[in-house]
């Protein structure tokens, strides 16, 4: 029996390791998006303890210039957070797009992988209608020689 030979196997082993490598992209664009999320939340924290230490400051002192430096740093917190929130839809963006970029992917292997099997199943057949003709030469040899004989 002959050997399936898919003549685009260079092509679908291409997409498979370009597939891998949309994955690793991928997932280094979303690790990014978490760190933004991370450094953001980090921000929120910073900004909560420092909400809790003006309402102190309040309740202990009026000292207005220091007041005011706090309040004025709790807003620097909040647009800071704002910020933040701009560069983590900025990274969300980026790893959309590579998620797209690795479907896209995915779909090109799976139809070269698709087709390679259909290929496989027309070897397969090629293959039985091969092997029916040698049997019906054979037979028809047989078939052949005892009538000759018989003669």
């Amino acid at each position: 029996m002959a050997k399936f030979n898919f003549r685009l196997q260079g092509l679908l082993t291409m997409k498979y390791k370009m597939e891998d490598q949309k994955k690793q992209e991928y997932g280094l664009y979303m690790a990014e998006v978490e760190r933004e999320k991370h450094k953001k939340q980090k921000l929120l924290d910073h900004k909560e303890e420092k909400t809790i230490e003006f309402r102190h400051r309040i309740d202990e002192v009026i000292n207005p210039p220091g007041l005011l430096n706090y309040n004025n740093y709790i807003e620097f917190l909040k647009e800071e957070a704002k910020q933040q929130d701009k560069i983590i839809l900025e990274a969300q963006k980026k790893a959309e797009k590579k998620r797209q970029e690795l479907v896209e992917s995915m779909k090109e292997r799976k139809t070269l992988e698709k087709l390679s099997e259909r290929q496989y199943e027309v070897f397969l057949i090629e293959q039985k209608l091969a092997e029916q003709r040698v049997a019906d030469e054979m037979m028809s040899y047989r078939f052949d020689n005892r009538d000759a004989e018989e003669t």
